[in-house]
């Protein structure tokens, strides 16, 4: 049996073009070189918000309630042998996720660095900070973590004390 390997990406409607990208590349380019593994991908809303050409407008409150009502119970309900979260914003999704590894991708962190007051720009609100301390819990919780480059990779080391290896 061939294991299961499922792509967590952003919801649509934060318009995060960079990361929507990048989920989008990963559901492209993954099943050419993913050996013994069937790729699947799940999302707060729907597939097809990122797919259409046409931006499927909600307002703010059904965004919210997809992302942060609905969605959760949908993760806890996937099933995986691992799970690929794309972006460390989203690492609060491991809360969630039952058993099977699971891995992310770690772009920057700067939005942790402005809630330990490390860059020169004021601190996100109350709500916002719990969010990015639940994403850097769940982040040094995963089997692996990916990072984009060199640096992230010494400032993962460095500001979250996620080992190397």
């Amino acid at each position: 049996m061939k294991n299961r390997v499922l792509l967590l990406g952003p919801y649509a409607g934060n318009r995060n073009i960079s990361i929507i990208n990048y989920f989008n590349f990963y559901r492209r380019e993954l099943p050419r070189v993913l050996r013994g593994g069937r790729l699947e991908a799940a999302v707060p809303g729907s597939l097809e918000e990122f797919d259409s050409t046409t931006p499927i407008l909600k307002g703010r409150s059904e965004g919210w309630r997809e992302n942060y009502v609905v969605w959760p119970l949908r993760l806890n309900h996937l099933r995986g042998d691992l799970f690929h979260i794309v972006d460390q914003g989203l690492g609060w999704y491991g809360r969630f996720l039952g058993a099977g590894r699971k891995v992310i991708t770690v772009h920057d962190l700067i939005a942790y660095l402005a809630c330990e007051g490390k860059l020169e720009v004021a601190r996100p609100p109350v709500p916002r900070r719990l969010l990015v301390y639940e994403c850097v819990r769940q982040i040094r919780r995963m089997d692996h973590v990916i990072c984009v480059s060199q640096a992230t990779a010494d400032l993962v080391i460095r500001e979250l004390a996620i080992p190397a290896k």
